[in-house]
């Protein structure tokens, strides 16, 4: 603050004009002392460095981290980089990229980048493989480049829909919509090599299917939710239903959801999973906008769960994001409400002293419900 002209103008230019602005701020009152405090280990400053930059999480945290925020400290730390972060490095470093791409990569819903690149037939259009975990191509870097830098356009686009990309064949036909900006498949250079270091080469071995892991996977493609939900299992939700979640609270009880054992810990199950069912609608309303005149927010407002759970569903129906398929189970909850997969029962769960649940019964209302709750949190995410 006290010299910007330090800031290098041609990679930071936004940064600079911000920081030229705090400049004359801090010269007229000029900051003499910090308050911190001092860590003998990184490490142990780094837990708090995450927590307060994960959500406020009732006054504890402070200002929440972008997706891409939080998978660049995870990175410094151990975990491996993720498609769309491979791919948004490459954009960045490139000379075959334009300066307009790379500002508009920093302007980007980053889920978005990845429900496309974690789709296999995408990459295969784009000429990318997943190898090893690493982004690859054997096509000419300003072939990639050029196709990379359109869709990084049209997703910083304020009026894109993630609707748009939402299932496996609207993906498909948005990236052959892309026309003379797609790879010339010709143009190869014989070596395989990496979007995040275009220097190293890597074998050329069979290519990876990470859509599964991905959370832009097509709902009823080869992803987690093809896979049949075993029957025979001891905790609520099964191992094999993958949920990326950043809202901290409601990620730590899914995780819980997925090691408590039902048969041991019924009550607790059954109690759980509707705060679960309850705080993943309200975040949804709340994220879609979907407050009522005069609500502030979902959690407070007078609605009942019953009414939350089914408008939310009414949204995913009218925006064609949920079919019928999914939507059907979640008729169970609202139009069946006194059945024992209804929404009154799980909130006898909670209130009525007189109502004990049954391992079987709660896993099949989570069986019932887990498309609806992958949509909701897949369309929470893509804000």
């Amino acid at each position: 603050m006290a010299n910007p002209k330090l800031i290098d103008s041609k990679k930071h230019a936004s940064l600079k004009n911000r920081f030229f602005k705090l400049h004359e701020r801090f010269m007229e009152t000029p900051i003499r002392k910090i308050m911190c405090y001092i860590y003998d280990d990184v490490e142990e400053a780094d837990k708090w460095v995450r927590l307060e930059h994960t959500g406020e999480q009732n006054g504890v945290g402070i200002v929440e981290w972008k997706p891409e925020q939080v998978q660049r400290f995870d990175i410094k730390h151990g975990k491996n980089k993720s498609v769309e972060i491979q791919a948004i490095d490459f954009i960045r470093t490139s000379p075959f990229v334009q300066e307009e791409v790379k500002r508009a990569s920093e302007n980007i819903k980053l889920t978005n980048f990845a429900r496309l690149l974690g789709d296999k037939s995408v990459r295969e259009i784009l000429g990318l493989k997943y190898i090893n975990s690493k982004l690859s191509s054997n096509l000419e870097e300003e072939e990639i480049a050029k196709a990379l830098g359109q869709i990084i356009l049209d997703l910083s686009d304020k009026d894109f829909k993630v609707s748009s990309i939402y299932n496996a064949k609207q993906r498909k036909d948005y990236i052959q919509g892309l026309g003379e900006k797609l790879p010339d498949k010709n143009k190869t250079i014989g070596e395989v090599w990496r979007l995040d270091n275009p220097l190293e080469q890597i074998p050329n071995l069979e290519e990876e299917d990470n859509t599964a892991k991905n959370e832009g996977s097509d709902l009823h493609s080869k992803g987690h939710l093809k896979k049949s939900i075993p029957t025979q299992r001891k905790t609520l939700i099964p191992n094999n239903c993958i949920i990326r979640i950043s809202n901290p609270k409601a990620n730590k009880i899914y995780d819980e959801l997925k090691k408590i054992d039902v048969r041991s810990f019924v009550n607790c199950a059954a109690v759980t999973l509707r705060v679960f069912l309850e705080l993943s609608v309200d975040t949804f309303i709340e994220k879609k906008g979907l407050l009522k005149e005069g609500e502030i927010s979902a959690s407070n407002s007078s609605r009942s769960l019953y009414q939350k759970v089914n408008d939310a569903s009414q949204y995913l129906y009218k925006e064609k994001i949920a079919d019928e398929t999914i939507l059907k189970a979640v008729k169970l909850l609202t139009k069946e409400r006194n059945s024992i997969w209804g929404v009154d029962t799980m909130n006898a769960y909670v209130h009525s002293n007189k109502l004990s649940p049954v391992p079987i019964d709660i896993q099949t209302t989570w069986d019932n419900i887990q498309d609806f709750m992958v949509t909701l949190w897949s369309q929470i995410e893509s804000e």
